[in-house]
């Protein structure tokens, strides 16, 4: 759409990354989330899946669980508070 201006050609200074996560149901239990904890940081950390990845034009790294609940509470506060800004959040 290129007749449509970008945020930052509307004067809103905004970078947006695409980042990917996996969450599992509340109340999962601590030993399971441990093991999965574990699992991903080694699949993610594989040669191979890098290559996988970066021929996709991706890259990752790996977050604990509580490294990514940190992430994603600061992402929300930001996202909210850019929604705020273009008068597009919706009030609780």
């Amino acid at each position: 759409m290129p007749e449509v201006p970008t945020l930052i050609e509307q004067g809103y200074n905004v970078v947006a990354l695409a980042w990917k996560g996996i969450l599992a149901p509340a109340r999962t239990p601590e030993s399971i989330l441990n093991k999965l904890d574990k699992a991903f940081e080694q699949m993610v950390k594989e040669p191979s899946f890098q290559t996988a990845t970066e021929k996709m034009g991706s890259r990752m790294h790996f977050r604990n669980r509580e490294e990514f609940t940190k992430f994603l509470r600061e992402e929300d506060k930001l996202m909210l508070g850019t929604l705020k800004k273009l008068g597009m959040a919706r009030e609780k």
